[in-house]
């Protein structure tokens, strides 16, 4: 089984610990100098491969596969929950969806601001805020990525924007094309 980086990095760390502690205490008693000497570049040691295994962690999470392969995984999870969006408009995420592509149309495709969005939204701001942070950001445990913010613009993201105009304008709240 293969360790990942940030595990090996948190028994480095409690290793180094423990040796550090270990050290403290020996450090104190008389004729313990030359194992407090071997102990300290122990410690050393055990920190260098610490900050090796932390700096091979984050290299590799910013390596452009990496990168890739979470954009990939970003965009399949917004196309298998795009459609069940359309389909159920009374969810949180749908209604911002829904709120943004009618503003954007009334714009005509111009400048949608996020302010524009909290005013149009069919709910509490809290809650606007609550579910539209997790809309612009790639994780594992959140609604997709759809939006990105450039410049006070909040637009479609690119990889998903496609999949969003392929479903969203189809049905609009009343089950109608949007206005």
């Amino acid at each position: 089984m293969n360790t990942r980086p940030i595990d090996k990095a948190g028994e480095l760390k409690q290793s180094a610990r423990e040796l550090l502690e270990e050290l403290s205490q020996l450090h104190s008693k008389d004729g313990e100098l030359d194992k407090s000497r071997s102990m300290a570049l122990d410690l050393l040691f055990e920190l260098s491969e610490l900050e090796k295994e932390i700096l091979l962690f984050t290299s590799e999470q910013k390596s452009p596969q990496n990168q890739d392969k979470k954009i990939a995984d970003e965009v399949r999870k917004v196309a298998k929950r795009i459609q069940g969006w359309a389909k159920k408009p009374e969810q949180k995420n749908s209604k911002i969806l829904f709120t943004f592509q009618k503003i954007k149309k009334e714009c005509d495709g111009g400048c949608v601001t996020t302010e524009q969005l909290v005013e149009a939204y069919d709910g509490d701001e809290k809650e606007f805020y609550a579910n539209f942070n997790q809309m612009k950001t790639i994780a594992e445990r959140n609604h997709g990525k759809i939006f990105e913010v450039v410049d006070e613009c909040v637009e479609l993201w690119e990889p998903v924007a496609d999949a969003v105009n392929k479903w969203i304008p189809i049905v609009g709240k009343d089950g109608d094309s949007l206005p």
